[in-house]
Parts: C-alpha cells; sequence; structure tokens
C-alpha cells in the first residue's frame, strides 16, 4: 500500500529558510511552489500501480491543495491591498486611528504605478528609488514605499500632514514629483514633527522614526529614534537630485506633521 501524503507535506517547502523570499510574501511564488510540489507527486505516483483509490485520493489530496495555494494568495493579495501605502491625514483616516487595529488603505493621492519585481511602490517612488540596486544590495525596508508631494512657500517647500504604518515609507517630493538639485557643499534641511495628540497609538516619549535622504536612488539614513521634533541639514557630497524620506520604525502607525524642507 503506498504510503499516505499528508496536504502539511504539499508545503514543507514552505517551512525551509532557505525557500523563503526574505523580500516579502509573493502570492504568485506561493502558487507556483505549492503546484510545482503537487506535480512532483503525480510524477512519483505515475511509477505506482494504478487502482481506482489511488487515482480518487490524488484528485482529492491535488484539488484541496490546489485550492488553497489559490486561496492563500489571495488572502495575501487582499493583505497586501488593505496594508501597504501610505494616506494623507485626513477626517477618513482620523476615523480609522480610533478603530482597535489601525489599516491603511491608500497611499497618497499621487499619480499610482504599477508593482516593480516583489515591491510595492506608488506615487512618483518608482522612477525615484534605484530597484536594481535595492536589490542588488538585499535592501529589504523599501518594499510600501509612497510619495508625499509639497507645496512651495517662498524659499521653503511645505507637506500635507500624514500617517503610516509600522514598516512603511514615505517619499517627500516636489508638487511636480521632482527632488531638490543640488551641487558639491550645498546645504538642504527638513524639519518635521510627530503629531501625538491626535495619534491615540502614539507614545508619549514619541514612535521610533527614520529619517534619510535618497542621492541619485539611492537610500541613506541619517537619523533614528523617537524623538517626537526632527530637524537635519544634509551637506551635499556631489551634484546630486536628492529626496528626504521617512520610515515608520515603530510598532504602531505615526501621524507626520508640520514637514517643511528648505534649501539655503
Amino acid at each position: 500500500m503506498k504510503k499516505r501524503v499528508e496536504l502539511h507535506e504539499l508545503f514543507s517547502e514552505l517551512d525551509d529558510m532557505e525557500q523563503i523570499d526574505v523580500k516579502g510574501a509573493s502570492a504568485e511564488a506561493i502558487k507556483k511552489r505549492t503546484l510545482t510540489k503537487i506535480a512532483q507527486l503525480k510524477e512519483k505516483e505515475s511509477e505506482l500501480p494504478k487502482t481506482h483509490f489511488r487515482i480518487r485520493r490524488k484528485f482529492w489530496v491535488t484539488g484541496i491543495a490546489a485550492a488553497l495555494s489559490v486561496l492563500f494568495a489571495i488572502g495575501i493579495c487582499a493583505a497586501s491591498e488593505r496594508l501597504w501605502g501610505v494616506q494623507l491625514f485626513n477626517k477618513e483616516a482620523r476615523s480609522k486611528l480610533k478603530q482597535p487595529q489601525y489599516v491603511v488603505i491608500s497611499s497618497t493621492s499621487q499619480p499610482q504605478s504599477e508593482k516593480a519585481s516583489e515591491r510595492t511602490l506608488t506615487g512618483y517612488s518608482k522612477t525615484i528609488l534605484d530597484i536594481d540596486y535595492l536589490e542588488e544590495n538585499d535592501v529589504l525596508f523599501f518594499d510600501d514605499v509612497g510619495t508625499v508631494s509639497g507645496t512651495k512657500d517662498e524659499s521653503a517647500v511645505k507637506f500635507p500632514e500624514f500617517v503610516f504604518n509600522n514598516g512603511e515609507t514615505a517619499i517627500l517630493t516636489n508638487e511636480d514629483g521632482s527632488g531638490w538639485q543640488m551641487e558639491k557643499n550645498d546645504t538642504i534641511t527638513i524639519s518635521l514633527r510627530q503629531n501625538l495628540k491626535d495619534n491615540p497609538h502614539a507614545f508619549p516619549e514619541g514612535n521610533k522614526l527614520a529619517l534619510g535622504i535618497i542621492v541619485d536612488g539611492i537610500p541613506n539614513e541619517l537619523r533614528c529614534d523617537n524623538e517626537p521634533n526632527m530637524e537635519y541639514t544634509y551637506t551635499a557630497e556631489k551634484n546630486a537630485e536628492v529626496y528626504f524620506y521617512v520610515q515608520d520604525f515603530s510598532s504602531e502607525p505615526i501621524i507626520v506633521s508640520d514637514v517643511m524642507v528648505t534649501c539655503q
């Protein structure tokens, strides 16, 4: 009698840490792995005597596993659509923050772009980040990225209040999605604060937030702490187009307010 095939054996590859894609779960990758495993089992079974019982069991095991694979993939896609992105802090976002479990459902109101590889990039971020560099260097913390555009006010660019969740990144741009053109030794200053008053999930001392700069597509972290008021002056090391970014390194959502970028 042929050894019984358990359903968990069909998914055994997913438990192997060497098989896991550390850049994030991919619905298509999971589906492909599962169906490949099923195909391998079918090849092995084809070498055995064919009986009505074996065919019936193979049919049910294959059908159930395929169905679970598709459902699991759909579930990941649905969760991704709910959780990825940066959202302007408006009445809708304020209402969601009061719910027991916070969910970001969209990015900012900037033009949307298709996914690049396994990463979720919205707004202008697909053209800002050097995706090849991120993947070649295993930069894992730029998977969920959106952009927030500011409006020029005299010598500064001011940004609307926005909210994002754990692991998400917001790139700050000019109104047209461009960055700041700098020459060597030019300086640029960013200031911002965390809105702790309107955030029921805020820690009294502030939530952990990373501030960084993107130079010619390559991100560089400038500081990372829970200081609710941040200011940083960056001096250009070469001629380049630069963008500031902020990342939510807290376990909770963060509301970012009073963001202003000034060139000297």
